[in-house]
C-alpha cells in the first residue's frame, strides 16, 4: 500500500490483503437500468447500507455470466514440492469472483397464465448457473418476486404447495432454496429478512470450505515428509475461510499456526518467505486490533521482527532486507493508527509516529545503500518487478538484446526508481502529527528538522527554512541552547544558498553570540562574513558551504543593494547584542526633564561600528532628542560613541523637556533602533519589547566554563509619567458632612493661595467618583436651580497668601455612604504651567424621617393601626406619626394630606399644630385628621389616598425648605358586621365607692322593626343597681337605651358588665359590641382622710 504519489515495487502488499473479508453474493436477473422494482431491489441490497446490516459484498451480473473455472487438484501424496507458497490470484479470486450464493430473482405471480412456461425458462437459467459453477460448491437460491403474494395463516397450507414443489423439482432445488418477495411499500423491510435468511447458506458455504480445506491439510499431515509450503497455504486458506464467517478468534488460530510452519522453511534472506511473512503477520495484527488486543499485536509485531531480522539476503541486495522492514513499520503504524480511529487509546511511549519513525530510518538506510550502488550500466530504463503466479515470486521484464544480465545489477537499477526522499518526508510528517496528536511535544520538533534535512538534500530550501525556524522557535524559548546552535547552521548554510539576506543575517547574529555553542573559531568566520556583507564586498562561503559554495558566491553576487538592505525584528531573537534601553524614573515632573538611559554590550567575537542610534517614543515630538549618528571620529576612540568592544558595556543618555499636552499622560519608548554599514548597504536592527533583559553569564563545573542564560530577567521601566508641577495652592474641606435625604445641603470650604505669583483662571469644581451612587446624588452652585452629576466654577484669579471662600450645594436622593472630590485647577505664567489640587471628604447620607399611618373608627376600642379597614358611614380618626430619625435637629412646616373629597370629608377641621415644631432625634409629632367615610361606598373598594406632602428643613438651614412626598396606603371598605349598634359613653376612671352611671345606647341602622332582648351579666367586682334587662321592639333608624349603675368594690382595673343582645331577626352584633364597647375601666382609691365619708366604720366584732 503506497501513497498515490509515491511508488515503491518492493514488498508492495496487494490492495486484497488490506481489506476486511466479506461474504460474496452474486445477483442474477435484475434488470437495474429499465426495471424500477428490480432497482428498488438492488439499492435495498448493495446502497446505503448502516452498521446494523450483515457484512455481505453482492454484486449484480448477467445470467450469462461465467464464473473462473474450477481446475483439477493437484495430488502431493508422492512428495510433489509445490511451485510456492501462496498463490496470488487466490484471495482476489474468493473475494471478488467466486460468490458464495448466487440468487436468481425472476418475476412471477402464482396466478400467471403462462406459469408453465415461465417455470420451463426458470429451470434454464438455473441450469445454465449450476453449469458455470462446475466444480464450485456455491450455492444457488431463486426468487420470485410476486406483486399479489397469497396470505394465509400460520399452520395452514400453503393453496400453492403444489406449483411450489412443482418448481423445486423443476429447478432441481430444495425448498429451502426458494424465496418469495412480496413487492408492495414495504419492499426494503422484505430485503432485510430475505438476506437474514440468505446468510445462513453464506455461513454454511464458507463453514464447508473451510472443512474441505482441512481435509487437504490433514492429509498433508499423513505424509512421511511433510510439506510444509502447503501446510502454510491451508492454515492460511482456513483462516481466511473463518474470516468471511466473522470468526475471528478461529481465523487467528490459524494464523498463527501458518506463521510457525512458515518459520520452518529456512530461506536466507527469502524474498517470497518474507513477502508471505509479511502478509501473514499483517492478518494477525489486524485480527487482534479487531478483537481489542492491543498488547497481542505490538507482541507479534516485534516477535516478528526479532525473527526474520537476519533473514538479510545477499550483500548486492541488501537493500531489500531495509525495504522489508520499512514495509513492515508502515504498515503496523497504519494498522495502529486506524485502531485508535476506531477508539483504541494510544499512549505517549507507544503510538503510531514512533512505527513511522522507524520507517523513515529504515527508508534512510535504503537509500544510503541505493547510493553506493556502481553507476548503471544497462542499456535501457528497467521496468520494476511484478508478483509472478505466487506471492514473493518475482517476474522481471529483461529484453532479449540485453544479453546475460546480472539480476542484482537489474534491480539494483529498478531501486535507483524510487524517491527515497519523498518517502522520507511522507513518514515523517506522519510521525510528527501522531506525536503531536499524543502529546509527544519534543519528539516532533525533532522531527521537524530531520524533514527539513530531506528537503535540502532535494534542494527545497524554502520548505526547509520553514520547518528549520519553527524548531528555532522551540528550542529558543526552551533554551535547548546545543541543538538550537546545530539547527541555527543549518539555517544559515540554506539561507545563504536560496539566497535569503534577512534570515542568513539574523541567524547570523543569533549564531555568533554569547547564547550560541558554536566554536569560536566558526563564530568568527560567521562575523567576517557577515562584516564582507556590510561593507558592500562579496562574502565568501568557502568555510562554510565547501563545494557548493560557488553556487552561493555567484547567487550572492547577482544581488543588488537594495536587495541586501534590510531591516530585522530582534524580539524573538537572542542576539548577540545585549540591550537595555529605560527610563531613569517612572515618573516626571513637567517642570523637570525626562531622561532614557541606553545600555549596550556586544557579545560577538569581533567589534563592531554602528552608524545609528535611535530611540523612538510614543510622541514622535522627542524622538529627535533621541538619536546619536556617525561621525567622522576613528575608531575605538572617546569621540567614536558608536564603536562597539566585544564585552564591554556602552551607556548613552537621552534628555529631553516634556511638553505641557503631555501632562497626565503616559510616553513609552516604543522601539530602539540600530543601524550598521553605510548606504547604499544598511543594516538596521528593531527592538520593540523590552518588558524583560536577559544577560548571559559564565558557569563553571569541574574546571570547564559554559554560557548560561540566565533567567532571573531584569525589568525595566518602559513608560514614564508625566506629572503636573505640584500645586501650593490649600484647598481647606470640612472633615465630614452629613446630609439628610432630600435637602438642600451646603457645603463650605477655603482656597488659600500659598503660590509665589498671582493664580490664573482658577476653576474649582465637586464629584463622586463613586458608581455604586451614580445618579443618587447631584450638586449645584448656591443661587442655581440646576443640579448635576458634576459641577464646577470658575472664580476670579487669586493673590499671593490670598483666601477665598467658596461653597456648593448638595442633593441625595437615597442614603448612603460615600465621599466627594473637590479640585482647583489653576494656571501659572511665566513659566507657563497647569496645576491641580484636590481633596476628598467623607460624606453621608441619611433618611431623617420615619412616617407611620395610622387609621380607627371614632368610637371604636381598637388601637389605631396600619391596616386602614374602615366600614362605610362611619367617623375616623387618621394619624400622622412623625420621628426623627436622624441626630440632626429638624424644624417641621406643616403636613396637607391628599384624599378623595367625594368619599371622604373632615367631620372636626383642625389646624395643623405641628407648624415650626422642633424635634431632637427620636422624637416624635403626631397630626390628626378626623374624617367621615360616605355611606354609599360599595363594601370591599378601596379608596385612593395621598400623597402625604410633608414641609420640613434643617434648623440651621439658610436654605428652602424639603418638600417629602410619601405614599399613602388605600383605605379598604368593609362591610358592616351588624344593622345593631351599641355605644357607651364612660369617663377615663372613676372613684372606689362611687356609684357610676351607664348609658347602652342601642341604635337600629336596619330598615326594618326588629325585637331585641338586652341584658347585662354581673360579677363581684361591683354593685349593680338599675336596668338589668330590658324587652324593646325598636323601629328603623330608631334608637333606645338601657340605663344602669354600679359602685366598684376593687382599686385598679375592674372588668365591666358583659352586655348581650337578642334579636327575633337572628341578627349576631357581637363583633360590633366586642371591638366598641369598653370591656374594663380603671378605679382610684377612696380618700378616706376626707371627713364628710359617708361610709363608716364597721360595728365592734365585725371584720372587713
Amino acid at each position: 500500500m503506497n501513497p498515490p504519489d509515491l511508488a515503491d515495487p518492493l514488498f508492495n502488499v496487494p490492495p486484497e490483503v488490506l481489506v476486511d473479508p466479506v461474504p460474496f453474493v452474486a445477483l442474477c436477473g435484475l434488470d437495474v437500468i429499465h426495471n424500477a422494482t428490480h432497482r428498488l431491489i438492488w439499492d435495498a441490497f448493495a446502497s446505503n447500507r448502516s452498521s446494523e446490516r450483515l457484512p455481505v459484498s453482492y454484486r449484480d451480473i448477467p445470467a450469462d455470466h461465467e464464473f473462473p473455472v474450477s481446475k483439477v487438484k493437484k495430488s502431493y501424496e508422492y512428495g510433489t514440492v509445490p511451485n510456492g507458497i501462496l498463490k496470488s490470484n487466490w484471495i482476489k479470486k474468493h473475494l471478488y469472483e467466486v460468490p458464495s450464493l448466487v440468487v436468481l430473482f425472476v418475476d412471477l405471480e402464482w396466478d400467471d397464465p403462462a406459469f408453465a412456461e415461465k417455470k420451463i425458462a426458470c429451470s434454464s437459467k438455473v441450469a445454465t448457473i449450476r453449469a458455470s459453477l462446475a466444480g464450485r460448491n456455491s450455492k444457488i437460491a431463486l426468487v420470485l418476486i410476486q406483486s399479489r403474494p397469497h396470505t394465509f395463516a400460520q399452520g395452514e397450507p400453503s393453496p400453492d404447495a403444489e406449483k411450489i414443489t412443482g418448481m423445486c423439482n423443476a429447478c432441481e432445488l430444495a425448498f429451502k432454496q426458494l424465496f418469495l418477495l412480496p413487492n408492495n411499500e414495504n419492499l426494503a423491510a422484505y430485503v432485510v429478512r430475505l438476506e437474514t435468511a440468505l446468510f445462513d447458506t453464506i455461513q454454511g458455504y464458507y463453514l464447508n470450505e473451510a472443512k474441505r480445506v482441512r481435509g487437504h491439510r490433514d492429509a498433508v499431515m499423513r505424509m512421511q515428509s511433510q510439506n510444509l509450503p502447503l501446510l502454510v497455504r491451508h492454515q492460511f486458506k482456513m483462516g481466511y475461510f473463518n474470516e468471511f464467517r466473522q470468526d475471528r478468534q478461529t481465523a487467528l488460530k490459524h494464523y498463527q499456526q501458518a506463521y510457525q510452519n512458515l518459520q520452518q522453511i529456512r530461506q536466507d534472506g527469502g524474498f517470497e518467505v518474507k513477502t508471505v511473512a509479511m502478509i501473514i503477520v499483517y492478518r494477525i495484527c489486524r485480527l487482534s486490533f479487531r478483537l481489542n488486543c492491543p498488547v497481542d499485536a505490538i507482541t507479534s509485531f516485534r516477535k516478528h521482527l526479532d525473527i526474520f531480522r537476519t533473514y538479510k539476503g545477499p550483500p548486492e541486495l541488501a537493500y531489500q532486507h531495509e525495504a522489508w522492514l520499512f514495509r513492515q513499520n508502515f504498515l503496523f503504524a497504519i494498522l495502529f493508527e486506524d485502531a485508535i480511529r476506531s477508539g483504541l487509546a494510544a499512549i505517549p511511549s507507544e503510538n503510531p509516529g514512533m512505527y513511522y519513525t522507524k520507517a523513515a530510518n529504515h527508508m534512510k538506510l535504503r537509500q544510503q545503500t541505493c547510493l553506493s550502488f556502481p553507476p548503471p550500466q544497462i542499456p535501457f530504463q528497467p521496468a520494476p518487478p511484478v508478483d509472478g503466479e505466487f506471492y514473493g515470486q518475482l517476474i522481471l521484464s529483461v529484453p532479449s538484446s540485453s544479453g546475460d544480465m546480472p539480476v542484482s545489477i537489474y534491480l539494483q537499477n529498478c531501486e535507483r526508481a524510487v524517491n527515497h526522499t519523498s518517502w522520507m518526508i511522507h513518514l515523517l510528517g506522519s510521525a510528527v502529527s501522531q506525536f503531536k496528536k499524543h502529546r509527544c511535544a519534543r519528539t516532533a520538533l525533532m522531527l521537524f528538522s530531520r524533514i527539513g534535512d530531506e528537503y535540502c538534500d532535494i534542494g527545497l530550501y524554502d520548505k526547509a527554512q520553514v520547518l528549520y525556524s519553527q524548531g528555532l522557535n522551540e528550542y529558543r524559548k526552551s533554551k535547548w541552547s546545543v541543538i538550537f546552535s546545530q539547527l541555527l547552521l543549518r539555517q544559515i548554510k540554506i539561507s545563504a544558498l536560496m539566497p535569503n539576506v534577512s534570515e542568513f543575517i539574523k541567524s547570523t547574529l543569533e549564531a555568533i553570540g554569547a547564547g550560541s555553542f558554536l566554536q569560536f573559531e566558526d563564530r568568527t568566520e560567521l562575523q567576517e562574513t557577515l562584516l564582507q556583507i556590510l561593507s558592500g564586498n562579496r562574502p565568501d562561503f568557502r568555510s562554510l558551504l565547501g563545494s557548493q559554495s560557488q553556487i552561493a558566491y555567484q547567487k550572492w553576487g547577482a544581488l543588488t543593494p537594495e536587495n541586501i538592505s534590510c531591516s530585522l525584528d530582534m524580539d524573538p531573537l537572542l542576539s548577540c547584542i545585549e540591550h537595555e534601553c529605560a527610563f531613569d524614573r517612572s515618573a516626571f515632573e513637567i517642570s523637570q526633564m525626562v531622561s532614557i538611559t541606553v545600555k549596550l554590550t556586544l557579545t560577538t567575537p569581533l567589534p563592531m561600528q554602528m552608524s545609528e542610534l535611535q530611540v523612538t517614543l510614543s510622541n514622535p515630538a522627542y524622538n529627535g532628542y533621541c538619536c546619536i549618528k556617525d561621525g567622522t571620529a576613528p575608531a575605538n576612540t572617546p569621540e567614536n560613541r558608536l564603536y562597539l568592544v566585544p564585552n564591554e558595556e556602552k551607556l548613552y543618555q537621552f534628555q529631553f523637556p516634556a511638553v505641557p499636552e503631555d501632562v497626565g499622560k503616559h510616553i513609552d519608548i516604543t522601539k530602539l533602533i540600530l543601524k550598521f554599514g553605510s548606504l547604499p548597504i544598511t543594516l538596521r536592527l528593531v527592538w520593540s519589547n523590552f518588558g524583560k533583559i536577559n544577560r548571559t553569564y559564565q558557569a563553571f563545573c569541574n574546571g570547564q566554563s559554559f554560557k548560561v542564560l540566565n533567567d532571573d530577567a531584569v525589568s525595566s521601566l518602559q513608560s514614564v509619567d508625566i506629572e503636573r508641577r505640584p500645586a501650593l495652592a490649600v484647598v481647606q474641606l470640612p472633615p465630614s458632612a452629613l446630609i439628610l435625604v432630600g435637602e438642600t445641603y451646603r457645603i463650605s470650604f477655603s482656597i488659600v493661595n500659598k503660590e509665589q505669583a498671582v493664580i490664573r483662571k482658577p476653576v474649582v469644581g465637586i464629584t463622586c467618583d463613586d458608581p455604586a451612587v451614580a445618579g443618587k446624588i447631584v450638586f449645584g452652585l448656591p443661587g442655581s436651580e440646576e443640579f448635576v452629576s458634576e459641577c464646577s466654577s470658575t472664580l476670579p484669579d487669586l493673590s499671593p497668601d490670598s483666601t477665598y471662600e467658596f461653597s456648593f450645594l448638595i442633593r441625595c436622593s437615597a442614603g448612603f455612604k460615600t465621599s466627594v472630590r473637590i479640585f482647583l485647577s489653576y494656571d501659572l505664567t511665566d513659566p507657563f504651567y497647569r496645576c491641580l489640587v484636590q481633596g476628598v471628604t467623607p460624606l453621608e447620607s441619611t433618611n431623617p424621617l420615619q412616617i407611620r399611618l395610622l387609621s380607627k373608627e371614632f368610637n371604636s376600642e381598637e388601637h389605631p393601626s396600619e391596616k386602614h379597614v374602615i366600614p362605610p358611614g362611619s367617623d375616623m380618626v387618621y394619624l400622622i406619626v412623625i420621628k426623627n430619625a436622624s441626630p440632626v435637629k429638624i424644624t417641621l412646616g406643616g403636613v396637607e394630606l391628599k384624599m378623595n373629597d367625594s368619599v371622604l370629608t373632615s367631620v372636626v377641621p383642625i389646624e395643623s399644630h405641628i407648624a415650626g415644631l422642633q424635634l431632637l432625634e427620636e422624637e416624635e409629632a403626631q397630626e390628626a385628621y378626623f374624617l367621615h367615610v360616605d355611606e354609599s361606598c360599595t363594601p370591599g373598594s378601596s379608596v385612593l389616598m395621598g400623597p402625604l406632602i410633608l414641609t420640613w428643613n434643617r434648623t440651621d438651614s439658610d436654605q428652602n425648605p424639603a418638600l417629602t412626598y410619601i405614599p399613602v396606603p388605600d383605605m379598604l371598605i368593609k362591610a358592616s358586621p351588624s344593622p345593631l349598634k351599641v355605644f357607651l359613653d364612660l369617663p377615663a376612671s372613676v372613684t372606689q365607692f362611687e356609684p357610676l352611671g351607664l348609658v347602652y345606647r342601642i341604635h337600629n341602622c336596619s330598615d326594618q322593626l326588629l325585637d331585641i332582648h338586652a341584658f347585662l351579666s354581673t360579677n363581684d367586682e361591683y354593685v349593680l343597681a338599675g336596668e338589668k334587662e330590658a324587652r324593646v321592639r325598636l323601629g328603623p333608624r330608631m334608637e333606645t337605651s338601657l340605663h344602669s349603675s354600679i359602685i366598684p368594690i376593687n382599686v385598679g382595673y375592674m372588668r365591666l358588665p358583659e352586655f348581650e343582645i337578642n334579636s327575633t331577626a337572628d341578627i349576631d352584633c357581637r363583633e360590633w359590641i366586642d371591638s366598641h364597647i369598653p370591656k374594663t375601666i380603671f378605679v382610684m382609691p377612696k380618700d378616706f382622710s376626707n371627713e364628710n365619708c359617708l361610709i363608716n366604720p364597721l360595728p365592734a366584732g365585725m371584720t372587713a
